[in-house]
């Protein structure tokens, strides 16, 4: 039965799409899916909302949203498939504001190149180009971001110089100590302690050139 009853929400669905009618689409579709959504039969939820997407963000007679219903009638299932079908800004998606600042300037030269080039000195009525408005939109995420910057750059400042202590302490002192006779280490020799001193001093190089990159960036305005 809850299968046939399935079968039927999607027919129908498939048949107000194809009619266009106004009036089925706010009594059938809307009044149903409000329905579904206070007893929570989320499979109809589901079939509805992917037959009319738009529904989603509507309200009822009582200006309460799906997920208005799905909160107070505690229909888990419902307010989870909501949150998943309902699409998101990508942006955020992406962690620190620096990095989303990249991504939209790589939108925006990717647009660039299938503008035409004298497009690209248009003005609008606020006498402003593309560039320009792109710039004044993102002028917030730039702010942003180079606070995230600093503070991510502060945070690895401390990392890089830990790691450049341990590497310069470890070069001070060498593993079995040093030959009275000729000063050199005693196990100048080994395999591993050429290993040893290689890797240290890959760190040492690899960390100090971190440190200087990190403090460059702290002490940009």
């Amino acid at each position: 039965m809850h299968c046939q009853a399935l079968q039927l929400v999607k027919c129908l669905c498939k048949e107000i799409q194809s009619l266009n009618d106004s009036d089925a689409y706010e009594s059938f579709a809307k009044d149903l899916l409000f329905r579904a959504a206070r007893l929570g039969v989320h499979e109809v939820v589901e079939e509805i909302v992917d037959s009319f997407p738009s529904l989603v963000w509507d309200v009822d007679l009582e200006n309460r949203s799906l997920f208005h219903w799905a909160v107070t009638e505690r229909h888990e299932n419902v307010f989870n498939l909501l949150y998943q079908m309902t699409p998101r800004n990508k942006l955020n998606l992406i962690p620190g504001a620096a990095l989303q600042m990249k991504n939209e300037l790589q939108w925006f030269k990717e647009v660039e190149k299938f503008v035409i080039p004298y497009y690209m000195h248009w003005r609008n009525d606020d006498e402003e180009t593309p560039t320009m408005v792109f710039t004044k939109a993102h002028k917030e995420l730039v702010d942003e971001g180079e606070i995230w910057m600093k503070d991510m750059a502060n945070s690895c400042t401390i990392a890089a110089a830990l790691i450049a202590t341990i590497a310069f302490a470890a070069t001070i002192t060498v593993p079995g100590g040093n030959n009275d006779g000729n000063g050199l280490p005693i196990f100048s020799k080994e395999k591993a302690f050429i290993i040893f001193a290689f890797s240290d001093a890959i760190s040492l190089f690899t960390s100090t050139t971190s440190l200087l990159m990190f403090l460059s960036i702290l002490t940009l305005h």
